[in-house]
């Protein structure tokens, strides 16, 4: 394990196996999430992710964002409704 700008994070040292990070940085986050860092910051505001400021960095608690995120509603197309794969088979 080693530490990044204030994080303790994952490497592939053995005697830590299944070790994650706690906190990641906001462009982490964004990649991880696929949303952008105004969404980052909407969601902190909003109490849905917990940010944190350690040595003028903003992270964002790993576990907050993953609960966040597995709270979404799953997506499942209307019933009748058309896809372009479909469209595209005909």
């Amino acid at each position: 394990m080693e530490r990044d700008g204030g994080v303790w994070m994952k490497t592939d040292n053995q005697n830590s196996p299944g070790l994650e990070p706690m906190y990641c940085s906001v462009s982490a986050a964004e990649d991880a999430s696929g949303h952008g860092r105004t969404t980052m910051y909407r969601w902190a505001t909003e109490g849905r992710i917990r940010m944190v400021k350690s040595g003028g960095r903003t992270l964002i608690e790993v576990a907050s964002l993953r609960r966040y995120l597995d709270s979404l509603p799953e997506f499942r197309p209307a019933m009748g409704a058309s896809t372009k794969a479909g469209r595209l088979a005909a």
